[in-house]
Order: C-alpha cells, then sequence, then structure tokens
C-alpha cells in the first residue's frame, strides 16, 4: 500500500546505491541519484519508494552504531545543499514543467473545425436509418427537461460546480431543443440537417469546456509543485511527527516464517513506524535532529 512519507525518506531509500563521497561510499549512492531521487519525491509529495525492502534495512544497519547517525546527517546535508542551490530551482522546475505537460487550448484551431465537421457525419449517417431518426427526435423532450432542472438548481445553488457549464449554457440548450422541435414539425429534411449541426456544436463546446479545465487543473497543479518549500515543510513535519513515538526496544516473536512484534498494539502500527523500528534508533535519530534543523530554517 502506499503510504505518504518524507523527503527524509531519502536518507534511507538512498542506501542501496552508488558513491561519490566517503558518506555516499557508506550509504551507497551516487550525488547523480540523490539529485535525482530528491527531484522525484518532492515532485510527488509522496515518498512511496519501496523503502521496506531487506536491502535498505541493511544499509542503515550495516554501518558501525556509533557511525550511523551522523552518517544520515551527512546525506541528509547533500540533500539540503542540493535543494537551496540555485541548480536545483532550474531542475525542479523543468521536471515540474516536464511532469505538467501542459499544452496550451486552442479555442478556435482547424481541430474544432475538423471534429466539428466529422461529427455532423456521422449523426447524419446515423439518422439515415429511421428507428434513429426516432429516437433522436423523442430525446428533444427530455433535453428540455434536463435543460430547465439545470437552471432551476443553478438559480437556487448559483456557486454549484456544474463543470463549468453556466445558466447560459443550460439554457443555449434548452433554445436548442424547442427550435429544433419547431423545426422538425415543418420540414423533417431541414430538421435532420440542422439536428446534426446543433448537436455536434453542443458536443465540441463541452469538449472544449473540459479542455480548458483540464489545462486549469494541470496549471494549479505545476503551481502547487512549484511551491517546493511548502512540500518540503510538509513532508519534514509529517517525518517528525511519524518517527517521534517509535519503541526501539520493542520485542520481536517468530509467528511461522515472519517475525512479529510480541507488543500487538506494536504489531498495529503502520508501515512508516515499522520501518523506522527496522532501520534503528541511530539512523532514525539522524534523520530527526536533519529534519528538525531544516525544519526550523523553513520561514
Amino acid at each position: 500500500m502506499k503510504k505518504q512519507f518524507i523527503l527524509l525518506a531519502a536518507l534511507f531509500v538512498l542506501a542501496g546505491f552508488k558513491k561519490l563521497s566517503d558518506t555516499l561510499t557508506d550509504i551507497g549512492t551516487t550525488i547523480a541519484e540523490v539529485k535525482e531521487k530528491t527531484l522525484e519525491q518532492i515532485g510527488n509529495k509522496s515518498f512511496n519508494i519501496p523503502y521496506y525492502t531487506k536491502q535498505v534495512k541493511d544499509a542503515c544497519r550495516k554501518l558501525p552504531v556509533g557511525a550511523r547517525e551522523g552518517t544520515i546527517m551527512s546525506l541528509g546535508k547533500i540533500i539540503r545543499d542540493y535543494v537551496e542551490s540555485p541548480q536545483f530551482k532550474t531542475d525542479y522546475y523543468a521536471y515540474a514543467e516536464s511532469r505538467a505537460g501542459i499544452n496550451k487550448f486552442d479555442s478556435t484551431g482547424a481541430k474544432w473545425a475538423q471534429e466539428r465537421k466529422q461529427k455532423i457525419t456521422e449523426l447524419m449517417s446515423a439518422m439515415s436509418n429511421p428507428q434513429i431518426f426516432d429516437i433522436y427526435v423523442k430525446q428533444l423532450d427530455v433535453q428540455v427537461q434536463m435543460a430547465e432542472s439545470m437552471i432551476n438548481v443553478l438559480k437556487t445553488n448559483p456557486t454549484m460546480n456544474m463543470g463549468g457549464l453556466t445558466i447560459k449554457d443550460f439554457q443555449k440548450n434548452e433554445d436548442d431543443a424547442k427550435m429544433l422541435k419547431d423545426l422538425y414539425a415543418k420540414d423533417k429534411t431541414a430538421f435532420g440537417k440542422k439536428y446534426a449541426e446543433v448537436m455536434a456544436d453542443a458536443q465540441i463546446r463541452s469538449e472544449m469546456q473540459a479542455e480548458k479545465q483540464h489545462q486549469a487543473n494541470e496549471e494549479k497543479t505545476l503551481a502547487e509543485m512549484k511551491n517546493y518549500t511548502l512540500i518540503i515543510k510538509n513532508e519534514l513535519q509529517q517525518f517528525l511527527t511519524a518517527s517521534a513515538n517509535v519503541d526501539f526496544n520493542a520485542k520481536l516473536v517468530a509467528k511461522g516464517d515472519r517475525m512479529v512484534f510480541v507488543n500487538p498494539d506494536y504489531e498495529s502500527k503502520d508501515g512508516n513506524w515499522k520501518f523506522y523500528y527496522r532501520c534503528g534508533r541511530e539512523a532514525v535519530s539522524g534523520a530527526r535532529h536533519f529534519a528538525e534543523n531544516w525544519l526550523s530554517s523553513l520561514h
């Protein structure tokens, strides 16, 4: 199961990789991998890399007991130095923008004209079947009733989210349906062509609105991603809260092919708590000191 984690998780997750300085060698990573993982973890706001692996736990434990806390704090400094460097902002903004993949909305381009033409052709073809033709005619009453209902809802609750649609949009749907009903009574052939055009236009308007909304959502997500200081503060605080009350003296007992906590309350703890326990007091202490120092400097 995915779990929210903190930038501090990188201090442990990176434990399975390769080298740069004495600290990086001890943990087993490289500066390139530190940078890559830092970008990914801040961008995702969810550090769900598989940090439960035996490789990670062993990496935290393989260091001499007296060196674990200092080594973890040193690795944390490497991460922090990168985040606070001018290069990080450039790297991270590029990463965030590539993730967002925002395409500028085109409200007048040939794309929509071509789609409209295709929809009209498809609707005209479908209406060549008398049974489908009759179904479309009968749907007009439903469209009028639905439009009137949505208009009343919005009048009563003007702030209700209708996917970007407004009273004006529903009023047009109602007016179009009534116009088509009148035309059907006068000229069924003219009705078929006009119906295809009106319905195609309505579908295009809906698709355009959805695309505009999607772009707005992507832009909002990008803005949130770019506020990486807030992300870091939240994740550091989450780590400090989650790691505050780990009983490193808790006893384990074999149960079948796995080890479980003797205390059933500990066995019901979430995966983060158990991960910190397995990393050990010294490694977690180093990560907590690093987190506290960094968090205190963020405003």
